[in-house]
């Protein structure tokens, strides 16, 4: 049975659209005057990074699965991996005083590229786009520079996974759902531009494009311009 109205999934689709377009415009406003921070210092740094990551397709279901670590790999025709290709922009950065304690998230525009690569279909590609908080504040940051990203989006598959079909058998899949990627990242504290990433990207109808979806989890590599 069909979940979500044509008018609705047009609708998903031109938001994702909208958040492309509005992407494809940011490197311009680096070029505007550089603004000051709440100290009066001007940032001169690159709003932009980069990430690549090659990941698993899981049999897995966030979020219960991974709390107890429980990381089963997709199996038969749906079984697979995924290669990602993000960019990321920082929208905004905070800075908070609790106490006399100085925190500094960010706000970012995560936008990916997924090429799915399925035992049953060949590549494939997968668009995500959202918005992500990276958390950067730990207290062995010395030691090794580490940041939390959560973020929430849409994606939108050029086919409809095998594996998502597999997990839902007779069931309507959409192309369209809610996309809700989760990175870890180290660095060494001297180069904090280069960081080793583990990720898990789900994606999910919630009950609105359709029920349930796929995940896939997996390491890849995170470089911050300057």
């Amino acid at each position: 049975m069909r979940i979500i109205s044509k008018s609705r999934t047009n609708a998903l689709a031109r938001l994702l659209a909208g958040v492309m377009l509005t992407a494809a415009f940011l490197p311009g406003i680096d070029r505007l005057e550089a603004a000051e921070d709440s100290h009066g210092l001007v940032d001169t740094r690159s709003r932009w990074s980069f990430n690549f990551g090659v990941g698993i397709i899981g049999d897995t279901s966030a979020p219960g699965d991974y709390y107890k670590f429980d990381f089963d790999a997709a199996w038969g025709a749906g079984e697979g991996r995924t290669y990602n290709f993000s960019i990321n922009y920082r929208l905004h950065e905070f800075d908070w005083k609790i106490g006399k304690q100085r925190f500094q998230p960010q706000l970012e525009l995560p936008m990916m590229l997924t090429l799915v690569d399925e035992e049953e279909l060949a590549l494939f590609p997968d668009y995500n786009a959202g918005l992500m908080f990276r958390w950067r504040d730990w207290p062995w940051s010395r030691t090794v520079y580490t940041t939390f990203a959560i973020g929430l989006g849409v994606s939108y598959s050029s086919k409809v996974w095998t594996f998502d079909k597999q997990r839902h058998p007779g069931e309507y899949r959409a192309h369209l759902k809610f996309w809700l990627p989760i990175e870890l990242t180290f660095a060494h504290p001297k180069s904090q531009q280069h960081q080793i990433m583990l990720f898990i990207d789900h994606q999910s109808g919630a009950h609105i494009t359709d029920e349930g979806g796929q995940d896939a989890w997996g390491i890849g590599y995170r470089y911050n311009f300057e």
